[in-house]
């Protein structure tokens, strides 16, 4: 591929606009100091000073965040955060990574911002402190969000839903109701990355892991269980007879297997010698994974852009931006590396459309 033709795949890529629906996370990592520690006057417990506090978006935000760093100027947030200071945070966070957080709804009662407060000593992460675990979505605000995102959808190019935890936004009601919003806008790309409820939305792709596509068809595998290349085919091949819609399926360092209406896609993954942290790397897929036709460009050989795990380092133990991308131009039905694409922050990964399939990263 000519450079220009690259470049120009790439600023198309900015004009996209994208929804994102689903469970919007805080990451809060509260780096404690134990020299500064004293004798709590209260409890005579010792204190846990902590000298440092970093925010980051997880869940539904991590793919927003994900999106804006590969140069979508237009993503907005559709959620649900609470009427405390960890919902302040995110929408700050939101703001300043250029994510649109206009249409988060705030619930007053029976609801608290979803945060995963993990304290540090040193390089050592200690338990963990979970807010919203408890929260209920009532159905008033269930209704107000379906609206809003009703009234945006003429507007966008894509929506991806995301489901991330069970005391979210995804209860029976909301389900159903995004069930007939899907009906109501066949000719818009919805896509689906749902912990516990995949089987729900009729109408979207569809992206899992290996682990959930294999339990999906009967295979019952447990959180260590290697999924073998056939189980995975066999699942492909499955769930897009059940669905009738395309299914990406992540395999971890070994790639991801993509099927549609014109088969089973193979994309290897890469091997990193370095020591990676995984948090985060589904989101990082789903969100290169399907930016909108109108940002493809026919081109005579499939180009990926792979997003795959980082090198794990003390200094900055949180997830977010997709920092690493490989370039891949090899052949149309398997794709393995083929060289490697600009330096640690590639934030621009193009997509590239070969016959009837779409590929990207």
């Amino acid at each position: 591929m000519k450079k220009e033709l690259l470049q120009k795949i790439i600023s198309d890529i900015q004009s996209v606009k994208i929804a994102v629906v689903g469970d919007f996370c805080l990451d809060a990592y509260w780096f404690i100091d134990e020299s500064k520690s004293e004798i709590s006057i209260e409890t005579g417990q010792l204190t846990r000073p902590v000298k440092q506090q970093r925010y980051s978006l997880g869940g539904a935000g991590n793919v927003t965040n994900n999106l804006t760093a590969m140069g979508v100027k237009d993503v907005r947030a559709f959620g649900v955060i609470g009427p405390d200071p960890f919902g302040t945070e995110m929408v700050k966070v939101m703001q300043g990574n250029g994510i649109n957080p206009q249409n988060l709804i705030i619930q007053e009662g029976n609801w608290s911002t979803h945060v995963y407060t993990k304290p540090y000593i040193a390089d050592v992460e200690q338990n963990r402190i979970d807010f919203g675990n408890f929260n209920e979505l009532s159905n008033a605000t269930a209704d107000r969000l379906i609206r809003l995102l009703e009234n945006e959808i003429p507007q966008v190019d894509v929506v991806i839903i995301n489901q991330q935890v069970l005391s979210g936004i995804h209860t029976e009601y909301f389900r159903n109701q995004l069930v007939q919003v899907i009906q109501q806008f066949p000719e818009k790309i919805f896509i689906a990355d749902s912990r516990n409820f995949s089987e729900v939305y009729d109408g979207a792709f569809r992206k899992m892991n290996d682990r959930e596509a294999a339990n999906f068809i009967g295979l019952k595998k447990d959180a260590d269980d290697v999924v073998l290349y056939s189980e995975v085919i066999e699942a492909a091949d499955r769930l897009y007879k059940k669905f009738g819609k395309p299914v990406f399926i992540t395999r971890g360092e070994r790639g991801s297997v993509i099927v549609d209406e014109t088969g089973v896609t193979d994309i290897y993954g890469l091997m990193i010698i370095s020591k990676v942290d995984p948090v985060g790397a589904g989101d990082s897929y789903l969100a290169g994974r399907l930016l909108p036709k109108k940002s493809c460009k026919w081109v005579p050989t499939p180009i990926l852009f792979t997003v795959r795990s980082w090198p794990k380092t003390s200094a900055m133990p949180v997830s977010g931006t997709i920092p690493k991308l490989k370039l891949s131009t090899s052949g149309r039905k398997s794709c393995k590396s083929a060289m490697p694409f600009s330096t640690t922050m590639a934030p621009f990964p193009p997509c590239a459309k070969v016959g009837s399939r779409l590929w990207f990263p």
